[in-house]
C-alpha cells in the first residue's frame, strides 16, 4: 500500500497526498492475486484511476488550480503513448469543454492537434491539416470523439470551411463503421442545414396519458414494453444488452427454455414469457443476420434495441424498438443498428416519451 500511495505522489508532486485523496480513490488498490506481475499491473491501475478519480473531483468542485493541475498531468500522460489518450478520454473531453467555457479555444484547438496527430487521425502539413488514417475507429472510440470536438471547435473560431473538409474527408476514408460515420454526418448535415430523414420511424407517447399501471413498472424500458404490448396486441421482452449477448447461443438451441428463464429473470427482474423461447427458435435467421449486420455498425455488443416485440400466436412479425426517456436521446450506435436492421428488412422504432 506505501509503495502504491507513493507512486500516487509521485505523480501529483504539486502538493502532499492526503486522507481526503484517499477517500475519493476509494481508500485503496485493486486486490491482488499475489504475483509480481498482476501486483505491478494493479499498480498502474490504481494510479491511473486515482488520477481520473481525483480529476473528476476536482471538475466537480470547480476547482480551478486543481483542474489545471490535474490537466497537465493528464497531457503528460496522453502524450507518452496513444493507450493513454483513449484510458484518459472522458477525462481529456472535461479539460476540453473547460478550457471552452473559459474562452481558452486556442488552447483546447492546441491539445486536440496534438493529440490527434499522434494518434494518426489528423496530418499536419505546414499550416494544413487534414485526415490521417482511421482504422477501426467507431463512435464510441475517442479518436473519432476528439476528431467531431475538433471540428466543431473549428466552427467555433469561425473556421466552418476546413471544419466541413475535414468531416467530408473522414466520412470518405471509407475505415469509418456505420455509427461513427452516424456521428460524423450529423455534424455535418448541421454545417449544411440538411438533416437526413430517419430510416426507422418514432413515435411520442405522453407519459401523463398513459395508464397509471403502466407507470408503476420499474423502469422505463418496463412502461414502454407495458404500453405497447396492449396497444400493439403483441408479446415482447426487454433486450437488456446481456440478453442480446446471449441470444446467439440462444438460437443455436445450446440454452434451455428454463435455463432462459432463470437468466433472464437475473437480468430483467420479471420471468420472460413462455413464448419468448420459441420465438427465438422460430426467428433464427433473422436473429442471425441482425449480429452480422451489427458488425459493421458498432464495435461491439451494443446499441441493440430495449424491446423485441412478436406475435405470441405464431411468433412472427418481429418488431424492434428503441426506447428513450423524456431528456434521452438517440446515441450513434444505436441509430446504426437500427439502420442496419431496416436495411434487411427488419420492422424498428423509437419510442420516445414526451412530458
Amino acid at each position: 500500500m506505501n509503495n502504491l500511495l507513493g507512486l500516487l505522489q509521485e505523480a501529483i508532486s504539486w502538493r502532499e497526498v492526503n486522507d481526503a485523496d484517499l477517500t475519493i480513490c476509494e481508500a485503496g488498490p485493486p486486490k491482488a492475486s499475489g504475483k509480481e506481475a498482476s501486483f505491478e499491473r494493479n499498480e498502474a491501475i490504481f494510479v491511473r484511476n486515482a488520477i481520473r478519480r481525483l480529476f473528476r473531483h476536482a471538475y466537480a468542485e470547480k476547482n480551478d488550480q486543481e483542474i489545471v493541475n490535474f490537466a497537465a498531468l493528464i497531457d503528460d500522460y496522453m502524450s507518452r503513448d496513444s493507450y493513454n489518450c483513449l484510458v484518459y478520454g472522458k477525462e481529456f473531453q472535461k479539460i476540453l469543454a473547460y478550457l471552452q467555457r473559459r474562452g481558452e479555444l486556442g488552447q483546447a484547438r492546441q491539445l486536440l492537434e496534438k493529440h490527434l496527430s499522434s494518434l494518426g487521425v489528423l496530418d499536419r502539413k505546414g499550416d494544413t491539416m487534414s485526415v490521417g488514417r482511421f482504422v477501426a475507429n467507431y463512435s464510441y472510440s475517442w479518436p473519432v470523439i476528439f476528431f467531431d470536438t475538433y471540428t466543431k471547435l473549428l466552427i467555433k473560431q469561425g473556421e466552418t470551411a476546413m471544419a466541413k473538409a475535414l468531416l467530408a474527408q473522414a466520412l470518405n476514408t471509407g475505415k469509418l463503421l456505420d455509427d461513427a460515420a452516424v456521428m460524423l454526418r450529423k455534424t455535418l448535415e448541421a454545417l449544411d442545414g440538411k438533416k437526413v430523414p430517419s430510416k426507422f420511424s418514432t413515435i411520442f407517447v405522453k407519459k401523463a396519458d398513459l395508464d397509471p399501471r403502466y407507470l408503476a413498472e420499474p423502469s422505463t424500458e418496463r412502461v414502454a414494453l407495458a404500453y405497447l404490448r396492449k396497444k400493439l396486441h403483441r408479446e415482447g421482452v426487454v433486450a437488456d444488452v446481456d440478453l442480446w449477448r446471449l441470444i446467439p447461443t440462444l438460437v443455436r438451441g445450446e440454452m434451455s427454455p428454463a435455463h432462459l428463464a432463470t437468466t433472464y429473470a437475473s437480468i430483467v427482474g420479471v420471468q420472460p414469457p413462455k413464448s419468448f423461447y420459441h420465438s427465438l427458435i422460430a426467428n433464427r435467421d433473422v436473429f442471425a443476420a441482425a449480429f452480422e449486420a451489427s458488425f459493421s455498425a458498432t464495435f461491439g455488443a451494443v446499441g441493440f434495441p430495449d424491446l423485441i416485440l412478436y406475435d405470441e400466436h405464431h411468433f412472427r412479425d418481429l418488431l424492434f424498438v428503441e426506447v428513450k426517456d423524456v431528456n434521452d436521446r438517440m446515441r450513434p450506435h444505436q441509430e446504426a443498428i437500427l439502420n442496419a436492421f431496416v436495411e434487411l428488412g427488419m420492422a424498428c422504432q423509437v419510442l420516445k416519451f414526451t412530458q
